[in-house]
């Protein structure tokens, strides 16, 4: 039963892959040469979603580990605030004059850890109390991230490809940006993967942690490094892509249970889906409407689901 599952969990996303490559905005491309149709097909939809993959991985695994250090389903990178700082480390790059995928790479991780570290001081503080903090903490960087852009738009032309990249939109130029990343989202994928099987018995609450010889403090800053660089590689990517760090854990736990460790693969399997169905979405919007970036999908399908969450947190508390 749980193979059958895993098969129809990858197939899903290898349908998915297949629907992407054959969408597109050159429209008749059959009627094209055959180095044309390469072109189209390997250098920028294959291209595309590849780097969709990587998001989605990403967002996905950093989501569980997430939600299981802080032991909440609402909590998640982005809500938190952790993708906002990530998304104005990249910004002050540009502004500085940096354009390299790695020194933004690089920027982005900085921010998204000191964010993270200062989250992870606030923890005694009751959950709800967190989010409202870190929800606060998003606004205030997405807003000086706005103000920069807007204020140093027209001084340099490179800033301008930003806006599209603030709302969340995967923009990848060559294979070359993707190589780069690649190493970071190995390393983190594996160091993720070890982790994720204590947060099994962190579940069970800290003082019981402790006791079965877990040092809570070394293993927070552990899982901090870890989903402050996968937050900075799918923020190099996509920019600030709300929302599927929450959903991906949440479908993966209801059809595969607790385990983490097991979570831990699977919710980067989804993660991965998710994107790739909402590019999908998006080419077909863009065809349509001109101006509509993935975030804005993400956004929207990602604040409903967060809303339907919330509002079944506080009735489940409400009954106890």
């Amino acid at each position: 039963m749980k193979i059958l599952k895993l098969l129809i969990t990858v197939l899903v996303l290898l349908i998915g892959v297949v629907i992407s490559l054959s969408i597109g905005t050159t429209p008749d491309l059959l009627s094209y040469s055959w180095d044309k149709i390469y072109v189209v097909i390997f250098d920028i939809r294959l291209l595309q979603v590849v780097a969709g993959i990587v998001v989605g991985l990403t967002l996905g695994t950093s989501g569980l580990l997430t939600q299981g250090m802080f032991r909440n389903a609402l909590a998640s990178p982005d809500i938190l605030g952790v993708s906002s700082a990530s998304v104005l480390g990249v910004v002050i790059c540009y502004i500085l004059g940096f354009y390299s995928s790695l020194v933004s790479f690089g920027f982005s991780f900085i921010f998204a850890t000191l964010l993270s570290l200062f989250l992870s001081f606030l923890a005694r503080y009751s959950f709800y109390s967190l989010l409202l903090i870190g929800i606060s903490l998003s606004l205030l960087c997405s807003s000086i991230s706005s103000l920069l852009v807007s204020s140093f738009i027209f001084q340099n032309k490179n800033i301008y490809s930003l806006l599209y990249w603030l709302y969340g939109d995967i923009i990848i130029n060559s294979w070359k940006d993707i190589l780069v990343l690649f190493i970071p989202t190995v390393i983190c994928f594996y160091c993720g993967f070890i982790l994720s099987g204590k947060l099994d018995v962190l579940s069970l609450g800290e003082d019981s942690s402790t006791t079965l010889g877990i040092n809570i403090k070394r293993f927070k800053i552990k899982l901090i490094f870890v989903i402050s660089t996968m937050i900075s590689i799918s923020v190099a990517i996509a920019g600030g892509l709300s929302f599927i760090a929450l959903i991906a854990p949440h479908i993966t736990r209801l059809m595969w249970g607790p385990n983490h460790k097991r979570l831990f693969i699977i919710s980067g399997i989804n993660g991965a889906s998710l994107v790739v169905y909402a590019d999908i979405l998006h080419k077909l919007l863009v065809n349509s409407y001109k101006n509509v970036q993935l975030g804005i999908i993400t956004s929207f399908l990602g604040a409903c689901f967060f809303l339907f969450i919330l509002i079944s947190q506080l009735k489940h508390s409400s009954v106890n």
